[in-house]
């Protein structure tokens, strides 16, 4: 069995166990989408661990960026890999807008500064994965 397996086996019974533990853990609120964790909203909860699963994400590819630092394919192709940064960061990122005009709201300075982040960290997503050789190994061959 190699990596794939053990790593999606673990996923689901990581995801098992913290459903178990809320389960037992967890408290009606007044709000119908609100639950209380461990004496914890769960939209303070959720929001910290997403907090949390990014910085330690962008810690561990950062630290195999500066390992193994793949740039044969920036330095061969400056242009199309600027192009895909950017196309990498504002087209995940422009679902923001779509999202609220499809609900209603009107788009404020709040949505925007929340799209620039979020076109942020994609963007630098990009730039880590690609210096610490993610791409180069899935793409054994550059297309032009």
């Amino acid at each position: 069995m190699d990596g794939y397996f053990y790593s999606i086996l673990f996923g689901i019974l990581t995801g098992l166990l913290f459903s178990y533990v809320f389960k037992i853990n967890s408290v009606k609120t007044a709000d119908s989408y609100t639950y209380s964790i461990l004496n914890m909203n769960t939209n303070t909860f959720m929001k910290m661990m997403l907090i949390f699963i990014t910085f330690f994400l962008i810690m561990v590819i950062g630290s195999l960026s500066l390992l193994i630092r793949d740039v044969e394919y920036p330095l061969e192709y400056p242009l199309l890999f600027t192009v895909e940064t950017i196309l990498t960061g504002i087209l995940p990122a422009s679902t923001l807008f779509i999202l609220y005009y499809l609900r209603g709201w009107r788009i404020t300075t709040h949505i925007v500064y929340a799209f620039i982040l979020l076109a942020f960290k994609c963007m630098v997503a990009h730039v880590l994965l690609q210096f610490s050789g993610i791409y180069s190994s899935i793409f054994k061959s550059p297309t032009f």
